[in-house]
């Protein structure tokens, strides 16, 4: 019996101790047990972010990093990784052999080619199933034949509207002496303008590889300084992004390795701000908050006053002065007339008009300038008399008689 009634306790016991013994070996492990980190495991992704199928030379580094980001599972950046980097065709160096992730899980290295033709590296990170790869082309400038001939093909004396990108690339031709095209041979084209114009390859576009980069490399065919190879024709080409600002751009074409030829070739082109369709915003320059006192004393009303014109000037998106729009003008508050209902804006821009009160008028006044499409702005001021009082409320009759009669002359939007 004693037997018996110790079994049937014996099963809850241990159940109880084996059911703590698993919650203490729980309670004492360690937080990455607890909580795997993913981090650590397999499944984590790298990828190339920029500096890929770059040309380059022997012995100078590429223009252009080698950047990736390691992300887990879950498509979230990992951070503090190690990224080793490795060459599995040709010979290069790199700036460090191993990289460590941001906190948004990017990392990078230079590299430089110490051989011609193909080479190719990978960048791997422990727990991604696999690398990232990188292919690259290097040129042996010793071995570069140097261009008898290189001259402009198109693209020369463009005009077009400021901060778009022209329609025709420019075009170089390089050739040996015999009339061969030279394929493969780069010729670098720098913008000589200050300012924002920009240069793209050919078959490039003016956006970053990565807009999720928080600290984005430039993108090694965009700039104002990029070397554009040849191809079967001899024929280097680049796009241009006029500068924001209207006039002259320049742009220098040119081979550092040409013996006897003529190695720079310049490309002038234009910029222009104006019309309708670039006009962006209306803003006030001058006339704004006249607030204007005046001694009736021995008068015994408040006279007729002219106040300083009331000037707006149009601008475009990169705030260049856009002429000839038509700017609209009406009296909102007060009483008087304007000199012009509308102008048209000059070459700076500006369009104006000037505000006159009518006799026995007072207080606060207001003219709104607006352009259809783009916007309004107002002019505020007031009219005080001040040493006597009107005998006779004549600007209240006034009021009457233009309210009536319409025009410019109207209260609230004549």
């Amino acid at each position: 019996m004693i037997i018996r009634r110790l079994s049937r306790m014996t099963f809850p016991l241990l159940a109880f101790a084996s059911l703590a013994t698993l919650v203490l070996g729980f309670a004492g492990c360690d937080e990455e047990f607890a909580r795997p980190d993913v981090r650590r495991g397999t499944g984590d992704q790298i990828r190339v972010v920029s500096g890929n199928e770059q040309r380059g030379f022997v012995g100078q580094a590429l223009r252009q990093p080698l950047r990736v980001q390691v992300r887990d599972v879950r498509g979230n950046p990992v951070r503090n990784q190690r990224v080793e980097f490795r060459i599995l065709r040709g010979d290069g160096s790199f700036s460090s052999l191993s990289g460590v992730t941001d906190f948004a899980g990017f990392t990078q290295v230079s590299f430089t080619p110490l051989e011609e033709g193909d080479l190719v590296v990978e960048a791997q990170t422990a727990g991604a199933g696999s690398g990232a790869v990188f292919a690259f082309t290097a040129i042996d400038l010793s071995r570069i034949e140097d261009p008898a001939i290189f001259e402009k093909i198109s693209g020369d004396n463009q005009t077009g509207p400021v901060g778009t990108v022209l329609p025709l690339p420019l075009t170089v031709r390089v050739a040996n002496e015999f009339g061969t095209p030279l394929d493969n041979f780069p010729v670098l084209f720098t913008a000589n303008t200050d300012g924002t114009l920009l240069l793209t390859a050919n078959d490039g576009d003016f956006t970053q590889p990565d807009t999720t980069d928080p600290d984005p490399s430039p993108s090694d065919s965009i700039g104002r300084q990029i070397v554009s190879f040849s191809d079967d024709n001899g024929i280097a080409a680049v796009l241009v992004r006029l500068d924001t600002r209207p006039g002259n751009n320049q742009v220098t074409a040119s081979t550092t390795f040409t013996a006897g030829a003529n190695n720079a070739l310049v490309f002038n082109l234009t910029g222009t701000a104006g019309g309708s369709s670039s006009a962006d915003s209306l803003a006030k320059i001058a006339g704004d908050e006249q607030d204007v006192t005046i001694d009736t004393t021995g008068i015994g009303f408040t006279p007729s006053i002219t106040l300083n014109p009331m000037v707006v000037q149009v601008t475009d998106r990169f705030g260049n002065p856009v002429p000839g729009i038509t700017v609209f003008f009406r009296i909102s508050n007060g009483f008087g007339t304007l000199s012009a209902s509308s102008d048209v804006t000059d070459e700076s821009g500006i369009a104006e008009t000037t505000f006159t009160s009518s006799e026995g008028s007072q207080g606060g006044i207001a003219v709104t300038a607006f352009v259809p499409g783009i916007g309004t702005t107002t002019f505020t001021g007031s009219i005080t008399p001040v040493g006597g009082t009107p005998d006779d409320p004549i600007g209240d009759t006034l009021g009457i008689l233009l309210d009536v009669g319409g025009g410019d002359g109207g209260r609230g939007g004549g």
